[in-house]
């Protein structure tokens, strides 16, 4: 797995990951405002689940949302995020936590 270097992103994919991170130690949801290649832009709320490097090189965001379970988000495409309040589910499976 390739190392991620905060020194390659930009401020606003920093501001994103630092909320992500604040997230992930609250056990709390993320609400991302995301800008993919289709027509499915728009607000996703998701549990963040990890950070990972593609083999192309992007940082990719791993979480889960009702609507389209696990996935990856390119943290470039990521306009911005902020927390919510919503805990994580009670039971996570455990094949989640794997990503």
């Amino acid at each position: 797995m390739n190392t991620i270097s905060f020194v390659d992103l930009s401020e606003g994919e920093k501001e994103t990951l630092e909320v992500v991170r604040q997230c992930l130690i609250d056990k709390t949801r993320t609400i991302i405002d995301y800008d993919s290649e289709s027509s499915l832009d728009g607000r996703r709320t998701i549990v963040p689940l990890s950070l990972r490097k593609s083999n192309a090189g992007a940082t990719l965001l791993y979480g889960w949302n009702v609507n389209e379970g696990v996935r990856a988000y390119r943290v470039d495409r990521i306009k911005g995020s902020e927390p919510t309040v919503d805990p994580w589910p009670e039971n996570i499976p455990d094949e989640w936590m794997e990503f």
